[in-house]
């Protein structure tokens, strides 16, 4: 009965939280199958690691992967925050520009990142931090850079993680994803409008 009204609810929420909401979902599936069924193999499999060869799919699913619980909590609620602000008006939009952030990000990390493994949704985090602050500038409308000035306010400490060099924290995914956000904000008005 309660995962049937849990399911009615999730129903009348609007198409756009609805899609951020099952992005995170695949995020924790995905985690508990690779910890509990794979044990971290699709991690090792499909994750970025710069200058190597990777699988085809690891710039996008990399994103999707995370070292840990922890990870994965930290990152769940800029997501859904951030996420939902760009899904709510227009849900293609979300995804071209979760496209353009996972292509950038990827692409810079794999260009100059360190060696290692690269993961999280840290990158997309920053990368939708980037899009809403510039989104308004970009387009010149007031309304849009007040939220983005008021995101970038509350989300101070995401705008910190773009350039604070942490140990085992991948910077370079934070700096190449908020890049993307940019790049999106400046590219996808012009051809969806």
């Amino acid at each position: 009965m309660y995962l049937y009204r849990l399911y009615e609810t999730f129903l009348n929420l609007p198409s756009g939280l609805q899609t951020v909401l099952l992005a995170l979902l695949f995020m924790y599936l995905l985690h508990l199958a690779d910890g509990y069924l794979f044990k971290r193999r699709l991690a090792a499999t499909f994750t970025l690691k710069p200058r190597k060869s990777n699988n085809l799919l690891a710039p996008f699913l990399t994103h999707t992967f995370h070292g840990n619980w922890q990870h994965l909590f930290a990152n769940s609620l800029p997501f859904l925050i951030l996420g939902s602000i760009i899904a709510l008006p227009h849900i293609q939009l979300f995804w071209l520009v979760t496209l353009v952030i996972m292509v950038v990000g990827s692409l810079g990390t794999w260009i100059i990142g360190s060696s290692g493994t690269h993961l999280g949704a840290s990158g997309l985090v920053t990368g939708y931090f980037g899009y809403i602050i510039s989104r308004g500038l970009i387009n010149e409308n007031v309304e849009e850079t007040m939220l983005g000035l008021a995101i970038g306010l509350f989300y101070f400490g995401i705008f910190r993680t773009v350039f604070r060099r942490s140990p085992g924290v991948s910077n370079v995914m934070h700096f190449f994803g908020f890049c993307g956000g940019l790049i999106a904000a400046w590219i996808l008005p012009r051809i969806i409008l």
